[in-house]
């Protein structure tokens, strides 16, 4: 699988024009988050489905009070060693593993990546519950428990409504997007790739995401992977 998701690295995407297409490219197939290279992709996702087993236990897990947190960077030699650290003793915890381990595979493969960030949160709040878009070149972002993250489509947004620029006013009063029918959401398992600001070619075409409103009570766990070098 990681070889066929293999591509041109980042640095040979070339430049694009101020009056850009920019749209979302979504398939039950892997080989689709390869489309986060098309200029006209600025998020790519895989509708992948999740063993119904793994999710009532690890969903079980987390509304009894159960916590998964991990924060590392990991390279191609050391990932598969400290995966298997993770949720250690709980009856989810080898197809946790599974799961993780063939997206840090092909994450490493598709950017040709050395080191990548590892992050494993539960999380009982919305970290970005406002609508941004983030400095980094791409993100891998997935959901074992809980809705997925929030975000719209380019020719829906006003950019110029972003963030501080939009003064007090909120996300759903600002202008930001037109109407609450305007708010695309990833599905529990979902895998998306997120493109960046700092993709080359992609300055100011960002994908707009927030994450999803959360209570106490519906606890969301999210796995994201960032490039280092």
């Amino acid at each position: 699988m990681a070889q066929a998701l293999a591509a041109n690295p980042l640095t040979e995407s070339p430049p694009t024009t101020d009056k850009r297409i920019k749209k979302s490219s979504t398939s039950v197939e892997p080989i689709v988050l390869t489309d986060i290279y098309n200029d006209e992709c600025n998020i790519a996702i895989w509708q992948r489905h999740l063993d119904d087993t793994f999710l009532t236990s690890l969903a079980t897990f987390v509304k009894g009070g159960g916590k998964l947190t991990a924060a590392r960077q990991l390279s191609s030699d050391s990932a598969e060693a400290y995966i298997r650290t993770l949720a250690d003793g709980q009856p989810f915890a080898p197809q946790l593993h599974t799961y993780i381990a063939e997206l840090v595979d092909m994450f490493i493969c598709l950017f040709e990546a050395n080191t990548i960030g590892f992050r494993l949160s539960t999380l009982d709040k919305a970290m970005c519950p406002r609508f941004h878009v983030d400095r980094v070149s791409c993100r891998l972002v997935t959901t074992f428990v809980g809705p997925g993250s929030q975000w719209l489509e380019h020719d829906n947004t006003d950019r110029t409504m972003l963030g501080h620029k939009s003064g007090a006013l909120t996300d759903d009063h600002s202008g930001l997007y037109r109407t609450a029918q305007d708010i695309q959401t990833l599905e529990t398992g979902d895998v998306a790739i997120l493109k960046g600001e700092l993709w080359q070619g992609n300055e100011n075409a960002g994908i707009v995401h927030r994450s999803p409103p959360v209570s106490s009570s519906q606890p969301r766990v999210v796995m994201t992977l960032d490039l280092i070098d």
